[in-house]
């Protein structure tokens, strides 16, 4: 009985681990799909540039950063859905 409970844990963990989410839209191409993301991307970035001082001295950094909420905003607004793919992309 314990290697029966011990098999079926692992198995669902093997499976659980294989599920995969996305962004999915019907009837898009690769291409579409690539340029939808790298718009909403750039969208969603924003340089972030400034001068800091610490005890070591001043330093300026530059970062681009990500807001995923507008992201997602982006990705739902071009007809796109967050789902689970059938199978792990390639």
């Amino acid at each position: 009985m314990r290697k029966l409970v011990w098999l079926l844990l692992v198995t669902g963990l093997a499976l659980g681990g294989c599920t995969h989410f996305g962004w999915v839209k019907d009837g898009v191409t690769q291409q579409e799909a690539s340029q939808d993301t790298h718009t909403c991307l750039r969208e969603a970035q924003q340089r972030d540039s400034g001068t800091h001082a610490n005890l070591y001295g001043v330093f300026t950094q530059d970062a681009v950063i990500t807001d995923p909420n507008q992201y997602h905003v982006c990705m739902a607004a071009h007809g796109y859905s967050w789902r689970q793919m059938s199978a792990a992309p390639r």
